[in-house]
């Protein structure tokens, strides 16, 4: 009888997931109930998911790997590892949800299963349709393969996906249950991927050995839930944070954002200074997973919540020229709890004087508008330098770190002894110099 497997949840629309329940073929003498078939399935995913250690990485730019490797060391992970995709790492599950609840730099996290030998396409279905899926994968949740080949026999990527699709439905369909449906994408079916769980497979073959990996995070990690609004294109959450972390900042001393913007900045530099997770206030795609373990990821978050920091021990203060980039900063870090930790100006930043709130010496972060977040004939070179005329005029003994599109602009600012830090963001180069004036 073809069976649908589920201990888990199925989210729609973002909201919550209703609870799934296996069907099993109703209990006779011949053969075993259906609570008896439900405990061995259990079994087995205690056995082969849960109780075992696993491979796992947190892909991240190499750029921000470091930063990256040393928050994992923070949550007590050791052998940590960088590649070139990222930072590599061990453990059970349970590691795997403390580095989706705690990482503020990492995209997402995926778990590696065994690698093996591939020289031919029946080789590869073969090999994948042995994989124990059931015991990984929900049935409900749509499933994704993204595959990449490099230097191997088998090299038309397509047929690599859609093999490895077709091999896990066997499995399923062998072990009697329904199989997960291909995902399809928002134009056929007019829905976005992000309001809905989608189960990525990531394949890769590299000389001709063949590296499966499950994503366990579900939308991106920059996506906390609190930035609804923005009035351009914003910085992302974990890029803001991998700067304040480049910046040695950990919420000892005050900082100001001089151009909050959508008050990413800001918020992110809260939760820092206050402990708060960057995962604390939304979902995971592991929690799908028939290897979720609630009463452990329940754990994990109530010990975070009761290590928070009630208020922010340090002042931050965000600023900003224009009334409405103000609101919606606010907004946005009320729907993350923080809005009160937050000191809200609106006021030109070339006219602020930390003096006036009389803070002590700390860090100014500052994201400038540039790109297609500016009118074609604006003076960025000019205000670059007037930026910078200000930060030596009015924050002497602060340390600063301003972002900017090119090398050239940032040396319009004028400090003497400054480092750069070059990295992608969003498909434009970024340039951010730090400096203590």
């Amino acid at each position: 009888m073809n069976n649908e497997k589920g201990y888990t949840r199925v989210s729609r629309k973002g909201s919550a997931p209703p609870a799934a329940t296996r069907q099993t073929p109703p209990p006779d003498d011949k053969g075993p109930s259906s609570a008896d078939k439900k405990r061995a399935f259990l079994r087995h995913v205690r056995r082969l998911v849960q109780a075992r250690e696993h491979d796992f990485l947190a892909v991240i730019p190499q750029e921000m790997a470091d930063l990256c490797q040393q928050e994992l060391m923070e949550l007590g992970i050791p052998d940590t590892r960088v590649s070139e995709a990222g930072v590599e790492f061990s453990g059970r599950l349970t590691v795997c949800m403390q580095v989706n609840l705690w990482s503020r730099t990492a995209s997402r996290v995926l778990c590696r299963l065994p690698h093996f030998r591939v020289g031919v396409v029946g080789e590869l279905f073969h090999r994948t349709a042995a994989i124990p899926w059931e015991y990984w994968l929900n049935a409900r949740v749509p499933l994704l393969v993204q595959a990449h080949a490099l230097r191997s026999r088998v090299d038309h990527e397509g047929l690599i996906g859609e093999t490895v699709q077709r091999a896990v439905q066997k499995r399923f369909n062998d072990r009697g249950f329904s199989a997960p449906a291909a995902w399809t994408s928002p134009r056929q079916d007019h829905e976005d991927i992000d309001n809905r769980w989608v189960q990525r497979l990531l394949v890769r073959l590299e000389n001709n050995r063949c590296v499966i990996s499950l994503d366990t995070t579900g939308r991106h990690l920059h996506q906390r839930g609190y930035r609804v609004q923005h009035g351009g294109t914003p910085m992302r959450e974990t890029l803001a944070a991998a700067i304040l972390g480049r910046a040695g900042w950990r919420g000892d001393r005050p900082l100001v954002d001089g151009l909050c913007g959508a008050g990413t900045l800001a918020i992110e530099a809260v939760l820092l200074a206050r402990r708060i997770p960057p995962g604390i206030g939304r979902e995971f795609l592991f929690e799908q997973w028939p290897g979720h373990q609630p009463k452990t990821w329940d754990y994990l978050r109530r010990t975070a919540r009761d290590a928070m920091f009630s208020r922010s021990p340090v002042a931050i203060v965000a600023i900003d020229q224009d009334r409405r980039a103000v609101r919606i900063a606010r907004e946005n870090a009320a729907r993350a709890g923080v809005s009160d930790d937050v000191r809200w100006d609106t006021v030109d930043f070339l006219d602020f004087r930390p003096e006036a709130l009389d803070l002590c010496p700390g860090l100014v972060v500052l994201d400038p508008p540039y790109g297609v977040r500016t009118q074609q004939d604006t003076d960025l070179e000019g205000f670059y330098r007037r930026l910078g005329a200000h930060l030596r005029e009015a924050f002497r003994g602060w340390q600063v770190a301003v972002a900017a599109p090119t090398p050239e602009l940032a040396r319009s600012l004028g400090f003497r002894r400054k480092r750069w830090w070059h990295l992608p963001h969003g498909g434009i180069p970024l340039n951010v110099c730090f400096a203590t004036l």
